[in-house]
């Protein structure tokens, strides 16, 4: 028969849910959150009570305070900022004596966590070292037992006697208590987590250091963030999603999209954009086919505005799952695809040479002449494209080269063209083109003795660099009627050539002269690996006939 194990009968209190001796660790930290107090999730149940009574006797202190001093009468004479003084006083030591209480409370816990050496045995009666324990007596506030004297969670190591040592062996002490699945956490030892000084802070609302591994004392101060949802950031990012030149292009599709709407009498609020359906798109892109003659590139360039506006707003994208709109897409791309494009000739080497010596001969004015001249000679060696060293319109003041772009060596020998945006640098990083001297055309002599001419006519360094008659920027339009009326001196069909047709001559010259395929990729600045410029060579068909007769010669083995 296994021996009787004497059961300790435990005196059940009734349960007052007023106390918060009562409360659940939850409750207590919900309690504590609702008036602005956070503690670490190991803190123990009693902490937790001791923390909310002080709270709450400090509120009480507070409105008591602030309650008599509402029903004191205030003379005519009596000055109200002092009144304001009076008050912001009071609120600071209280919440400076609730910060003490905090730390006290925290030293503490901390001491309560010490471990405590083993109490020798010591000569003496225990009824006398009874006597000299610790009394007990009675709150005033509530029923609770208090043992009065020194704390013990107070006490240092060189006062720990006989008599404190008696008095902890005899007081009561928090055990485990033993639920279904283990232990309660809120009746377990407490364990320190975080150090003293970072409890202090945290209970202090002070600047946390940040960690590195430096040490230093780097801080981050949450009042520093602003509170405005980051507005004005935020817009600036969606602006400089897209290029200016991409901004415009989406910005004509949104109004031809508007006019659109109008015109079907489809109600649109103000500055919005409702959900379109499938069948008010597909009729749009009709009209962009049929009314305004656009090509499918354009079609296609206004429908992504479309969708970055859309986006923009908030909305979805409203292209998703549009089969039936892919498909009208399809044929428009197939019927303008039958339509034969105009060939754009290319100006060779040749037909440089012939221009330039052309311009010598003075065909406009002495100064269009030689600004023709240079701006040809470096079109043609910097295989550049047109809207490179133009401008669309005579309007815009930042998208031109200026005097600055241009640097001559001293030796005359190169010049270095800085291209602040290009078709292949949709970043801005900025691209460097080097144009070398030769005995034939003398490209870098005539750019030296036009940046001359420029300065003396008082150009600065942030004027432009190739300019019209009146001074403005050389515009697209005015180029290409230039190139057109020279052409038309020299014999040409004038109105087979434009602007790309020195990039285009440019690539053509290179691979009639056996330059290699990847030097050609980088002189002109295709970043494609599929070679995408061979569709820029135009191939004499002299060249071709002689390439048949060749497939004849050879011989059979």
């Amino acid at each position: 028969m296994p021996p009787i194990r004497n059961r300790t009968r435990v005196n059940r209190q009734s349960y007052y849910d007023s106390l918060p001796e009562n409360w659940s660790v939850k409750k207590l930290r919900d309690e504590l959150r609702l008036k602005g107090i956070t503690q670490p999730q190991n803190t123990r149940h009693s902490v937790l009570v001791s923390l909310y009574k002080q709270t709450v006797t400090t509120n009480e202190e507070t409105r008591t305070a602030l309650e008599s001093r509402r029903q004191e009468t205030v003379t005519p004479n009596q000055d109200v900022r002092t009144e304001l003084l009076g008050v912001v006083k009071d609120l600071t030591s209280t919440v400076q004596s609730l910060q003490s209480s905090m730390i006290s409370l925290t030293e503490r816990v901390n001491t309560m966590s010490r471990p405590q050496t083993s109490i020798p045995a010591a000569a003496g009666s225990a009824e006398q070292l009874r006597q000299s324990g610790a009394q007990t007596t009675t709150s005033r506030n509530d029923s609770t037992p208090v043992i009065s004297g020194t704390p013990r969670e107070t006490r240092e190591t060189e006062n720990y006697t006989l008599t404190t040592a008696w008095a902890d062996q005899t007081s009561p002490k928090p055990m485990g208590v033993r639920t279904t699945y283990g232990y309660s956490a809120e009746s377990l030892p407490y364990v320190e987590t975080i150090s003293p000084n970072l409890r202090k802070q945290i209970i202090e609302d002070g600047q946390i250091s940040k960690t590195s591994s430096r040490g230093g004392q780097t801080s981050h101060n949450l009042s520093s963030i602003p509170h405005d949802d980051y507005v004005e950031e935020i817009k600036t990012l969606w602006d400089a999603a897209v290029s200016q030149q991409t901004a415009r292009a989406y910005s004509t599709g949104i109004q031809h999209l508007l006019t659109f709407v109008t015109l079907c009498g489809i109600a649109v609020p103000v500055g919005t954009l409702s959900d379109l359906s499938e069948d008010v798109l597909i009729k749009f892109v009709s009209y962009c086919h049929y009314s305004l003659s656009l090509t499918f590139s354009n079609i296609k360039l206004y429908l992504a505005g479309i969708r970055f506006h859309y986006l923009k707003a908030g909305h979805s994208n409203p292209f998703k799952e549009h089969d039936r709109l892919d498909c009208i897409l399809r044929g428009i791309k197939r019927l303008q695809s039958n339509v034969s494009k105009p060939k754009r000739f290319p100006v060779t080497y040749q037909i440089l040479c012939q221009m330039v010596n052309r311009l010598n001969g003075s065909i406009f004015s002495p100064f269009i002449d030689f600004m023709l001249s240079c701006c040809s000679l470096m079109a043609f060696f910097g295989f550049l494209r047109c809207g490179e060293f133009t401008v669309k319109s005579r309007n815009v003041d930042n998208d031109f080269l200026r005097m600055r772009d241009v640097i001559v060596q001293r030796d005359k020998l190169s010049y270095i063209l800085c291209l602040k945006y290009s078709k292949t640098d949709p970043f801005r990083q900025g691209v460097f083109i080097h144009v070398f001297n030769n005995e034939h055309t003398k490209p870098v002599n005539i750019m030296h003795e036009y940046c001359q001419l420029r300065i003396s006519q008082g150009a600065e360094p942030n004027s432009p660099l190739f300019v019209d008659s009146d001074g403005s920027p050389l515009s697209r339009n005015q180029f290409i009627s230039y190139i057109r009326h020279v052409m038309a001196v020299l014999g040409y069909d004038d109105a087979k050539y434009c602007g790309h047709s020195f990039r285009i001559g440019a690539a053509t010259s290179a691979a009639e002269a056996g330059i290699e395929n990847h030097l050609i990729q980088t002189l002109g600045r295709w970043s494609s690996n599929c070679y995408m410029y061979v569709r820029y060579i135009r191939t004499d068909e002299k060249v071709l006939k002689e390439a048949q007769e060749k497939m004849c010669n050879v011989k059979r083995s």
